[in-house]
C-alpha cells in the first residue's frame, strides 16, 4: 500500500495526521479511527514524517507537477501564488484533494479577471447580477423560474458588487421585461432599455447585468 492510499483513507475517515511534539498523530472522529487505520499509518510512519516535515519547496512542486498534468482546468501560475502557510497545510493532503484545490483556485483567478472558469457553461439568473456562468452541477440544482435557472447569489457578486466587468451569456431585449419597444413598430424597431436609459436593438444579442427574464404567462 501506498502513502497516498493511506492518505485516502484518512481523508475518507474524516480524519487527519498531524506532527506534534515531533511525534506523528492521527486526529479525528472516535468511531471513525479505527485499528486498521492506525496500522497502516503506523506501517507508513517513516514516508509520513517525511512528507509532514518536507520543505515547502517539495510541497509546492507536487503541485506544479499536478497543474502541469490538467492544463484544460488549471493555470499553473496558481501554483506560485499559494502562501507557505497554506503549503504547509498541503502536506498531507491526496493527490485528488489538492487537485480540486488546484481547480477552485483557478476559477477565482479567472473571475478576477472577468473570465468565465473553464467548465462553466451554463447560463443562470443571479438577482444581484443577472445573467451569468456557472458551472452545470450548480445550475441543475437551481429553480427555473421565467425560463431561468434561479439563484438569489452566486460567486460574481464581489465582481458585481465592485462594478467589475465580466463574461455574462449573451441575451436579446425582446425577452426583457425592463425593455421599452418601439411603439411604431415594437418588433424590430429601436427601442429603450430603461435602467440604462439608451436605445436598444429588441433582437441583438448582447452581454448585459440589467437583463430581468419577462414573466412566464400560464
Amino acid at each position: 500500500m501506498s502513502v497516498a492510499t493511506v492518505l485516502q483513507h484518512v481523508a475518507g475517515a474524516r480524519a487527519r495526521i498531524t506532527m506534534e511534539a515531533g511525534h506523528l498523530r492521527l486526529r479525528g472522529p472516535r468511531e471513525a479511527i479505527t485499528p486498521d487505520l492506525k496500522r497502516e499509518v503506523a506501517e507508513h510512519k517513516t514516508e509520513l514524517v517525511a512528507l509532514l516535515t518536507a520543505p515547502d519547496k517539495a510541497v509546492r512542486e507536487r503541485l506544479r507537477a499536478l497543474a502541469e498534468r490538467d492544463r484544460g482546468q488549471v493555470n499553473p501560475n496558481v501554483v506560485d501564488r499559494i502562501s507557505n502557510a497554506d503549503l504547509a497545510e498541503c502536506r498531507t493532503l491526496t493527490d485528488d484533494t489538492l487537485h480540486a484545490y488546484l481547480v477552485a483556485l483557478t476559477d477565482t483567478h479567472e473571475r478576477m479577471k472577468g473570465k468565465a472558469p473553464w467548465a462553466w457553461t451554463a447560463p443562470a439568473m443571479c438577482a444581484h447580477c443577472g445573467p451569468v456562468w456557472l458551472h452545470p452541477h450548480v445550475v441543475l440544482a437551481l429553480p427555473v423560474v421565467d425560463g431561468f435557472h434561479h439563484a438569489l447569489a452566486c460567486p460574481w457578486c464581489p465582481e458585481h458588487a465592485e462594478g467589475r466587468l465580466f463574461a455574462r451569456p449573451h441575451v436579446t431585449c425582446a425577452a426583457c421585461a425592463r425593455f421599452a419597444p418601439n411603439e411604431n413598430n415594437p418588433d424590430a424597431g429601436l427601442g429603450r432599455c430603461i435602467p440604462l436609459a439608451t436605445g436598444q436593438w429588441p433582437l441583438t444579442p448582447h452581454a448585459c447585468g440589467s437583463y430581468r427574464p419577462q414573466k412566464d404567462t400560464p
